[in-house]
């Protein structure tokens, strides 16, 4: 994948034909994980437009569990407020683990 890095996040995702067709593009923005080694090389890559190859892996899901008392509804893992249903919506940044991160350009913009 192609992408502009910020912080660990991989942002702008393009998906790259040298792959193979092995790529899988399910969103525009990864949060990149790896080794000691690969976070240092991703802290590097900061502000530049870089190609990843890693493995990507769903983000967290959210898992609720909620029973009724009554006529109150109580979950367990729920903020105040929110229904089971508002928790099951929310976005979530998918991951991909580094394995290789190649600097293309210094900056997002070249």
């Amino acid at each position: 994948m192609r992408g502009c890095v910020s912080g660990s996040l991989l942002k702008s995702v393009q998906a790259d034909a040298a792959t193979g067709g092995g790529s899988l593009i399910a969103s525009d923005r990864y949060r990149m994980i790896g080794s000691k080694q690969m976070r240092a090389q991703i802290k590097k890559a900061n502000k530049a437009l870089v190609r990843v190859t890693g493995r990507i892996k769903p983000g967290p899901q959210t898992v609720v569990k909620d029973t009724k008392v009554g006529g109150t509804r109580i979950g367990i893992g729920v903020a105040p407020g929110a229904t089971s249903m508002e928790q099951q919506q929310q976005p979530y940044t998918p991951t991909v683990e580094v394995e290789a991160i190649e600097i293309l350009a210094k900056s997002c913009g070249e």
